[in-house]
């Protein structure tokens, strides 16, 4: 093989490797981290609520966003480090047929393994299926308090269906925040401890 044939080989290689690469961006980074504003579309709070409620409510919404954009990190960075990682491992091959300088299979087969052991380190994917997970969750019931709350109840029935509301977020928070720490091999916080009187 000739070095003219060996350059345009590998030249070759690195426009599939440079398209691919531009493919992925545009998608990870432009399109889906930019969803159409009217799929999510913002539920009003219902009438008759105090202020604070009104507060834990607009705390809430802050909150599942947060969630989301937390969420599309832990995916975008799983997805960047696993095509790191197969294109790396795919162009060894290639590399080693051009009888390229022994430092590029090197250099990618240690890229390989570094993605490989940060995939395993960080548990990206897990950590994004469970937090998109929790997300859901919190915006359904968010939707059901706004549209399900008849704003002809009086004050006592309101307080009873906001209190129970809460109840629930904070549940579907301590549950799934246990998870988290699991995964990432943490012991969750202990319990406040509540002073008994003597």
């Amino acid at each position: 093989m000739t070095s003219r044939s060996r350059i345009s080989g590998l030249l070759g290689h690195h426009v599939v490797v440079i398209g691919v690469a531009v493919a992925l961006f545009r998608t990870l980074f432009l399109e889906e981290a930019r969803p159409a504003p009217g799929m999510y579309p913002r539920v009003p709070p219902p009438e008759g609520l105090l202020e604070r409620e009104k507060e834990y409510l607009a705390w809430l919404d802050s909150y599942v966003a947060w969630l989301v954009r937390v969420a599309r990190s832990h995916q975008r960075r799983f997805v960047l480090l696993t095509c790191a990682s197969g294109l790396s491992a795919l162009a060894i091959s290639p590399a080693v047929a051009v009888r390229a300088p022994i430092w590029i299979p090197a250099a990618l087969g240690f890229i390989t393994a570094a993605c490989q052991f940060l995939l395993v380190l960080g548990q990206d994917q897990k950590l994004y299926l469970l937090i998109h997970e929790q997300s859901v969750k919190l915006q359904k019931i968010r939707r059901d308090f706004g549209f399900g709350t008849d704003s002809a109840q009086d004050g006592w029935a309101m307080r009873k269906r906001f209190t129970e509301f809460r109840q629930a977020v904070e549940k579907i928070k301590e549950n799934y925040g246990s998870q988290v720490f699991r995964i990432k091999g943490q012991e969750p916080p202990p319990p406040p401890q509540t002073a008994i009187a003597g």
